[in-house]
């Protein structure tokens, strides 16, 4: 009689074991899952860093490349205006000489 009472608790104490096991499997298997798609996220997350370093890259070679070009317009304004205003003069000059 003593190992027939034996028999359930023992059967119970297995399935009991592989709720258990069935349980921490499930928990890993899902902890494997949620950690995979976590990896894919940071590595999206570190191509749109990747990507977004790139364009801020390429805005600042565009806008000293801008920079450049306008010191140079500008230079250039102030020479025609320098050689507009030595021709006027010039102009008077020529003019009183007459």
């Amino acid at each position: 009689m003593a190992s027939s009472s034996r028999r359930p608790n023992e059967e119970e104490g297995n399935s009991s074991w592989k709720r258990i096991r069935l349980s921490t499997e499930t928990e890993l298997e899902e902890f494997m899952r949620e950690s995979e798609r976590l990896a894919k996220i940071v590595e999206a997350k570190a191509q749109a860093d990747a990507n977004l370093h790139r364009c801020v890259e390429a805005q600042q070679r565009e806008k000293a490349q801008f920079q450049q070009e306008m010191r140079e317009l500008m230079l250039e304004q102030r020479t025609k205006h320098a050689y507009e205003k030595q021709i006027a003069e010039l102009e008077c000059i020529e003019a009183r000489l007459k």
